[in-house]
Formats: C-alpha cells, structure tokens, sequence
C-alpha cells in the first residue's frame, strides 16, 4: 500500500514546530507563514501565495473567487476528491464530469469541448497521484471560451510539467 498522508517530521522540522510553539505563532501569522507564502509563490513563479488550513479550504476559496450564479456549471474529472465538487455545489454552481484517464487518473482532455454548455463558467483540472494533467489544450479551450481554470494542484507539488517550461501550479 501506498500512504497518502504519511508525516514525515524530522529534526528540523521539529525545531521550527518548537520554535513556533515557544513563540505563540502557531496559528494565521507569523514570521514561518509569511516565509512560506513567499517561499511557495516564488517557487511557483507567482507574485503572491496565501496559505490555508488544508486543500478543501482552498478549493473552497478558489471556487468562492468565481462569484458563481445558481446553475453555473464547473467541469471536473470523475475521478477526484469530493471536495471538489463540493466546493462547487456551495457556491451554487452544478459540477460537470468528465472522463479521466486511465492511465495517469487524471482529466481526460479529448472531448472536453463538448462537454463545454452556455452556463459553463470554470473547468477544474485536478493533477492525481502526481501526474500534471495536459494543461496547455485546456489554458487554450478557457481562453477561447471565456472561462475560468481552477485546478486541484495538492497531489502534484514538485512535478513539471513540459519539461523545460517552468509553471507552477495554480497558474
């Protein structure tokens, strides 16, 4: 079995955990979360980073960030966390599924346009079990249709993708 969430603490990740606990600065500020905001967005190629309690929260804010009428719809993959759609439905908006592949899990790209409708708003590539999907065919679709990308990038921290072509996730 492969561990999903396994914590790999070591010795100075334990030292900087003890450091903020010394401090107080265990929760929302702090010198380590400003560092890691930073850290993130320049690794990332972005100008700035905002870091949150966990992947839900940030889909959730993402998702919120669309201003998403009743009926507006979302294409996702139908292979991904709940919380995807979730995010979706409490926004009020309706997720749309397409097929993943089976072979990186991840959207499948081809027939995407079809599934594109007159209350389509967002398309939400979700990059599973560190496979990035095909981006560049969906950055394309959206900006020729209009929409928004939104993707899940927390299963792919670290990955390229298109070798040689520095993007970050979330761009």
């Amino acid at each position: 079995m492969i561990p999903v969430n396994e914590p790999l603490v070591g010795d100075r990740e334990l030292e900087y955990l003890t450091d903020c606990i010394r401090t107080g600065w265990i929760s929302s500020a702090g010198q380590y979360l400003d560092r890691f905001e930073q850290e993130w967005a320049s690794y990332c190629g972005v100008e700035h980073g905002i870091a949150v309690s966990n992947g839900t929260t940030a889909l959730e804010a993402a998702v919120a960030a669309l201003q998403l009428e009743p009926g507006d719809e979302v294409i996702m993959p139908s292979f991904t966390i709940i919380s995807c759609a979730l995010a979706v439905l409490r926004s009020g908006g309706v997720p749309v599924l397409v097929d993943a592949d089976p072979q990186t899990w991840c959207m499948q790209v081809e027939g995407l346009a079809d599934r594109i409708g007159p209350r389509t708003r967002a398309i939400m590539p979700v990059h599973i079990y560190g496979h990035p999907v095909d981006m560049d065919p969906i950055l394309e679709l959206a900006a020729e249709r209009g929409l928004e990308v939104v993707e899940d990038a927390a299963e792919v921290h670290g990955a390229e993708y298109r070798l040689g072509h520095r993007r970050g996730p979330g761009r």
